[in-house]
This record gives structure tokens, C-alpha cells and sequence, in this order.
């Protein structure tokens, strides 16, 4: 299957550009084993004063992500595919790679030249998967696509390259945990295929959880499940461009569901207005959707593990001494000025 990418191609206000650009694709050169999240660099380090501790990943949060594996990893001489591109009025060109691309880790770089001749450069990490591939990761977990409607089915890949390794795959969705599978790694990938259902609408996710060496790794993936069945299509049946000020004027909207079919009186709500189209000069208008009222129900529940750093204990060892009483003369005793009891209860109220 081949992979689509689209490349969008602007200046630094955000203004589209037309122009051309380049790129080629390097295969990366993977390590003999997987390397656990606290063994890995540091990729964003502190400002200021730097000790050896500052460039080591906490053993109890190492904050792993399967993109902070493989950008460690160095590109090869071998060049797999290269071109150029052409990006439309729009800014857009569609940079589609070889159809034909073996199993394995790839970087993509892109560079354009701006009118001034300053040359913008940008790589991304490619990971083409087949059957039988491996891939030097701690854990892995993607869908093929990100969304899939109901009848549908989603293809979710599950990898670890981690040997003999125990793991734990949780399926969520509206905050509620739907189903967990415990399995045994594999020297190759797994695909799983999940069908969608009615009952998936608003998306769930999934999560793969293993403890290797001490160290709790996590990867969790949303999948998008649209409210398709409750889209509308709203159209003009009439519409006046010109208008004069102190006419009147009625505009008629159809409403159409799904299918194509009107819809019975009363099933729909119409809410209807104007704006100044030149303020869009400013800042460009975003019409509401419908889309956006039906709910999300993708997340995961917490996980809760006692992994972490241990509490500081200190002790104290005390020589014994010889204490004698202090000596002191006689003085007068004076009577307490407090009645019995004590100063009792100051500055509140007493019941």
C-alpha cells in the first residue's frame, strides 16, 4: 500500500506560497536490540548549569513515545527513493513514496527556498510495517487509519520488540473499559482487527501497558468513530446576493438528513445568521457545526503503579550522658492567676 503525504508550503505570516521543493527518503539503520525508555538520551534538555544527572531519563517516568525511539536512530548511506515537488497557488503538493518500499525505519526529509534564497528544511520518521517485519522499539502501538466508520473494520498494529515479554492491551471508550487481552511478544509485528460498531460511535482508544527492568511503558492510541448517521445538508433553495437597505427579504433552506431524504416537520432546528464578510480581512470565519454537539468518548482510565523513587529514611544514634539535677535556691511560690482548669478557650465562642 502506498503512503500519501501533503505538504503545505507557506511563509512566516501563514500565507500560502506557490514554489517548488524537494526530497528524498534515507532508510535508518535500527539497533541489534531494544533499548528501554530510561537508557535512552535526554531529547530536550534543561537551560542553565547541566550535571551528568540532568541528561539521564527518570527510571519512574522516563516519558516514552515510540518517536523518541527511533529519532535516535541513524540514517544509512542507502538512499530509497528521492524527487521534487511543485505546490500550487494553494501551497499544496502531494508527495506520494514508492509503492514498492521494504518493511523498516525511514527518514523523509523536504527542503524549499524562500524568494530571498534562505533554504527551510524538515525531516520526518516513516515506519513502513509488512508481514513478518520487526521493529527495535520497547512497544508500538497505531492504527492504520485514525478514523473508521461503523461496519467498518480497524486495523490496530501491537509490537514489541522486547523478548518474551507480557502485555496487557485495554480497549476504552465513554470512560469505561471494554475489554483486556494478555499476550506474549512476538519476533514479528501483530495486527489485530477490531470491528466497529454502532455502539463505538464517538471513538474509542486503546492502551498497551508492560513492565520491563522495572520500568512501567505505556502507549495509548485514539480511533475515531464519526457520528456520520446524524450529519445534515443544508442548502439555499433561494438566495438574494443584492439587498437594498429597508427591503425585505425571505430566504428558503432545505434540510436534508443522511440519506438524501427531507426531513418530517419538526425533526430539525435551523438557527440562522449574518456577519460582515470584510472582517475577515482581520481574522477569517469559522461557521459552526453540528458535528461538534455530539459527544467524544475517546480517553483511558488511569493507572495507578507504586514505581517510583523511595521515601528518605535517616536515623539518629544518641550517646547516653549522665544528666544531675540543676540546684537552685529557694524562691516564692506564687499562686497560678488562672481559675481551675486553665486559661480555658480565648477569642472564640463557647457554647
Amino acid at each position: 500500500e502506498a503512503a500519501k503525504f501533503t505538504v503545505h508550503r507557506c511563509d512566516l505570516d501563514g500565507v500560502p506560497r506557490a514554489g517548488g521543493g524537494k526530497w528524498r527518503l534515507m532508510e535508518l539503520q535500527q539497533p541489534d536490540h531494544a533499548v528501554l525508555p530510561a537508557d535512552m538520551p535526554v531529547t530536550t534538555l534543561p537551560e542553565g548549569r547541566l550535571t551528568l544527572g540532568d541528561t539521564l531519563r527518570s527510571r519512574s517516568d522516563p516519558k516514552y513515545s515510540v518517536g523518541d525511539a527511533v529519532q535516535t536512530w541513524k540514517e544509512s548511506t542507502l538512499e530509497a527513493a528521492s524527487g521534487e515537488l511543485q505546490h500550487d497557488a494553494t501551497g499544496v503538493a502531494f508527495l506520494n513514496l514508492p509503492d514498492d518500499l521494504k518493511p523498516g525505519a525511514y527518514r523523509l526529509f523536504y527542503n524549499t527556498e524562500d524568494p530571498f534564497g534562505a533554504v527551510f528544511d524538515v525531516k520526518e520518521d516513516v515506519l513502513v510495517v509488512g508481514t513478518g517485519c520487526s521493529l527495535a522499539v520497547p512497544a508500538i502501538l497505531s492504527f492504520r487509519s485514525s478514523s473508521v466508520a461503523p461496519g467498518g473494520v480497524a486495523h490496530l498494529l501491537v509490537h514489541s520488540a522486547l523478548r518474551d515479554q507480557p502485555m496487557e492491551l485495554e480497549y476504552f471508550s465513554n470512560s469505561k473499559l471494554l475489554k483486556r487481552q494478555s499476550f506474549v511478544s512476538e519476533a514479528s509485528v501483530k495486527m489485530l482487527e477490531i470491528p466497529i460498531q454502532e455502539e463505538h460511535r464517538g471513538g474509542l482508544s486503546v492502551r498497551i501497558t508492560l513492565l520491563r527492568d522495572h520500568q512501567l511503558i505505556q502507549v495509548s492510541k485514539d480511533l475515531t468513530v464519526p457520528w456520520d448517521d446524524r450529519n445534515l445538508k443544508v442548502e439555499f433553495a433561494s438566495f438574494r446576493d443584492l439587498l437594498r437597505p429597508g427591503q425585505r427579504e425571505t430566504w428558503r433552506v432545505l434540510v436534508k438528513g443522511q440519506s438524501e431524504q427531507e426531513l418530517l416537520a419538526g425533526s430539525a432546528e435551523l438557527l440562522a445568521y449574518m456577519y460582515d464578510k470584510s472582517l475577515e480581512i482581520f481574522s477569517p470565519h469559522n461557521p459552526a457545526s453540528t458535528k461538534n454537539l455530539w459527544p467524544t468518548r475517546t480517553g483511558t482510565m488511569m493507572i495507578r503503579c507504586n514505581l517510583g523513587t523511595a521515601h528518605q529514611m535517616s536515623g539518629i544514634r544518641r550517646m547516653h550522658q549522665a544528666y544531675y539535677s540543676s540546684l537552685a535556691g529557694d524562691h516564692l511560690k506564687m499562686i497560678d492567676g488562672y481559675g481551675i482548669g486553665g486559661p480555658g478557650v480565648r477569642g472564640g465562642m463557647m457554647f
